[in-house]
């Protein structure tokens, strides 16, 4: 999910995958102005079939990380299979 999202926002930033990282605030490290966070929210959005909300507040999801976060939250299905515990079979 990681390298989805970080694709996505290289796309429509223009920075290369390696200059984002997930801490970065996108607006003051980034330069990224509210417009480009909002299409880059709802391409992230699109891509992970999430549906739009009318609470959400872009100020809250500034990094990378929160943004992810808001994946998972919105999508648990995507979550990694977690791994099988030693001496368990598949």
């Amino acid at each position: 999910m990681l390298d989805k999202v970080v694709a996505i926002v290289s796309e429509m930033t223009g920075y290369p995958p390696e200059l984002l990282d997930v801490d970065l605030d996108l607006e003051a490290d980034l330069g990224v102005d509210t417009v480009k966070q909002a299409e880059v929210f709802a391409a992230i959005r699109e891509a992970y079939d999430i549906p739009r909300r009318e609470d959400l507040q872009l100020r809250d999801y500034n990094t990378l990380s929160k943004v992810i976060g808001f994946v998972h939250e919105a999508r648990p299905d995507l979550a990694a299979p977690a791994a099988a515990a030693p001496g368990t079979r598949d």
